[in-house]
């Protein structure tokens, strides 16, 4: 039809439709657009782009193109379902409602709008009226299988478990694949203490998709509450793995709150759920603002490391310091993070791994739920082959040579390789593996090592040495018969085996704080600003050059040029640049420039309450973290959770407004710190300013 009239927009319009069922949607959108340029007043084709847009998640997009069949046709309830769905997926549940009850008005058959009306009532914590929309869905098509499994979500919730079960059941027996439905059923198992058959069910689901970070979650929910404690912590593992794979996942969102209860019962591997992740703020709205301190206070013993490996980070160039730093994490519990790291490592390929190297890589993988499908096995026999042919294997490559293959479970090969090592635990292994008496030169070695005092952290040593003969004691007593002929205790993981004097701490601290505050500057575009520079800033007519003394006269002067050019576009990087600057150069305090951040996000996002931009979010919470780093002279668990946790709780109080005037920004500083949650936070920092000597935050 388009050879014959390349001008005929319906062929177009159609054959967009042929792709966009075919999955081809980038040629798909060229059709529909094509479709628009030659009839601009083309309904179908406004909501059939949008329609893709929504499959590739382009939201903002895809609500443009509703919106503008909506202004053709106010009548075009498909319009108003399609955008409906949009505002939905980008979490504006209040658009969503208004849109999809706007569709079932013009047509009340029109079962997708209350579904999704459904789930925005669901994410509102409006159950009931979630229920009688799934409900109405179900009445219209009893084969609608999301419709039951969002009805047994929104009984979930209620604590209606056993409705729960029998719609997630429901859901199952219309699309025996549906994973969501297999781990809504076994969650609710779970609340009635049916924990067999939850694993069963969170086990389908995981064998569906072995990237569904949900379903492990609630396995290990489960085993935990079995007291199956080894396959909870592998599942947990694997969760964490996952998550930090994977930054784009959108479940951790309404989960991690979650995740931080459950994580509590393991202070040793699972630190690095706030270490190494980009904490997505959303979850902190369902806790409350100290939702992180016990979890905080459970892994101190393990921060004079953290701290350790956080100034390393800064100062070395990153093939030192991932030479050494996935083995000293693994060993802080930190297994998911070294698997990360390694597998990353190979993926470059710019650097070969150490026999030490694999050992450790293998083992991290090993910590994982098998059901991860992560290729343990795989990683074995590469690791031996790839450490098998090194040139000149030094006798330590022979004692990890030999580890590998008792993880691999090959007894032969293990023995045959430590035979050609002189390594002092290589024999440790050959005598245990041989079941011979111990012997007490290599007894009294291991006792020596585990019976030493605290060893105070060298700070100048960037690599392991000074843990080495450490680890090697942990990585025997890694089997339990030679830890238990050999040793005869428990042994005392690495952290209290070492810690830093008060000295190394201050020293530690005062060294992060300018490199904290160096590399912050150094990544935001947005605070390269030299005392030159920023002269010159100050010298142009739209800062008016003055004197300014006080820290109030700075921060109204900024208030000002808020108020005054915020909108203005080529302002604001010289607008946030002066926040940062004045913050930085001490003139104001952390509080100032958090409530300048908040007045700064609030005028350029052009809205009074509501959804603060991603972008400025990010700003805040990097500046906001990086301000506090400099009091503290960091805590980088604390940072992180403060610098999520402290926007939102703003991002809520706002959201709770009433006032349809726009308040002033005196208004605005005011209610904030009348507002209990911020006020407890700032009431935490003070306390642990206190503790460490500093007496104010300003």
């Amino acid at each position: 039809a388009i050879k014959l009239d390349d001008k005929y927009a319906p062929a177009y319009y159609s054959r967009g439709i042929a792709y966009f069922k075919k999955g081809s949607y980038e040629e798909a959108i060229k059709d529909f657009s094509k479709a628009i340029e030659l009839d601009d007043k083309f309904v179908h084709a406004y909501h059939g782009r949008g329609n893709v847009y929504c499959v590739k998640g382009l939201y903002d997009a895809a609500i443009k193109d509703f919106s503008e069949a909506i202004k053709l046709d106010d009548k075009y309830f498909l319009g108003y379902y399609g955008r409906g769905y949009a505002y939905c997926e980008k979490g504006l549940y209040d658009a969503a409602i208004k849109d999809c009850s706007e569709a079932i008005e013009l047509d009340d058959k029109c079962v997708h709008a209350y579904q999704d009306r459904g789930r925005a009532y669901c994410e509102k914590g409006l159950y009931d009226a979630a229920i009688k929309d799934f409900s109405e869905a179900i009445k219209l098509d009893d084969k609608f299988v999301h419709a039951y499994q969002g009805r047994g979500r929104a009984y979930y919730e209620k604590g209606l478990y056993d409705a729960a079960i029998k719609d997630f059941s429901e859901a199952i027996k219309l699309d025996d694949k549906f994973v969501h439905a297999y781990q809504g059923r076994g969650s609710a198992y779970s609340k009635k203490g049916w924990y067999k058959k939850a694993i069963k069910d969170h086990s389908q689901a995981v064998e569906l998709d072995d990237k569904y970070f949900l379903g492990y979650y609630g396995r290990g929910v489960a085993y935990y509450e079995t007291g199956d404690f080894e396959k909870s912590q592998a599942d947990f593992n694997t969760v964490l793995y996952l998550m930090l794979s994977n930054e784009s996942i959108n479940p951790i969102r309404p989960g991690l709150s979650r995740l931080i209860r459950a994580f509590d019962g393991y202070p040793h591997n699972c630190h690095t759920l706030f270490q190494y992740i980009s904490l997505p703020t959303d979850s902190f709205f369902s806790q409350g603002p100290t939702s992180f301190i016990s979890y905080w206070q459970r892994v101190s013993p393990i921060q004079d490391f953290l701290l350790l490996l956080h100034y390393y980070e800064l100062q070395l160039p990153h093939e030192e310091f991932v030479s050494f730093y996935p083995i000293l994490i693994y060993n802080l519990g930190g297994c998911s993070e070294t698997f990360k790291v390694f597998d990353e490592e190979l993926d470059t390929g710019e650097q070969p791994l150490s026999a030490q190297q694999y050992y450790y890589f293998i083992l991290s993988a090993l910590s994982l739920s098998e059901d991860a499908n992560l290729g343990q096995k795989s990683i074995i026999t590469d690791a031996i082959d790839k450490v098998s042919i090194q040139k000149e294997p030094a006798p330590i490559d022979y004692y990890y040579l030999g580890m590998i293959h008792l993880l691999n479970n090959d007894k032969e090969s293990a023995v045959q390789a430590f035979h050609c090592s002189s390594f002092p635990f290589s024999r440790i292994m050959t005598d245990s593996l041989n079941e011979t008496t111990p012997n007490q030169e290599l007894r009294h070695l291991l006792q020596n090592i585990h019976s030493k005092e605290i060893q105070p952290i060298d700070i100048e040593q960037g690599n392991l040495s000074q843990f080495e003969e450490y680890l090697h004691l942990l990585e025997v007593c890694y089997f339990p018969e030679t830890a238990r002929k050999y040793l005869g205790k428990e042994v005392k993981m690495l952290w209290n085996a070492f810690e830093l004097t008060e000295e190394a701490r201050k020293e530690l601290a005062d060294n992060i704080r300018i490199l904290e505050c160096k590399r912050l500057v150094s990544q935001l575009e947005t605070v390269s600003l030299s005392q030159e520079e920023f002269q010159r800033v100050e010298s142009t007519i739209l800062f008016e050059t003055q004197s300014l003394s006080s820290k109030e006269e700075i921060e109204a002067k900024i208030v000002r040029l808020i108020s005054s050019h915020g909108q203005d576009t080529t302002h604001r990087e010289i607008i946030l640049k002066l926040i940062q600057y004045h913050s930085y150069n001490g003139d104001i305090g952390a509080e100032e420039m958090f409530f300048l951040m908040l007045w700064f996000d609030r005028k350029i996002s052009n809205k009074k309450s509501k959804n603060f931009s991603a972008t400025s979010m990010d700003i805040m919470i990097a500046i906001f973290s990086g301000c506090i780093t400099h009091y503290l002279g960091n805590n980088s668990l604390f940072i992180s959770c403060l610098g999520a946790a402290i926007p939102v709780i703003a991002r809520r109080f706002i959201e709770n407004e009433t006032s349809s005037e726009e308040m002033s920004y005196e208004e605005f500083k005011k209610q904030l710190f009348e507002c209990s949650e911020v006020n407890d936070l700032l009431k935490l920092i003070e306390s642990v300013l206190l503790e460490r000597g500093v007496s104010t935050l300003g």
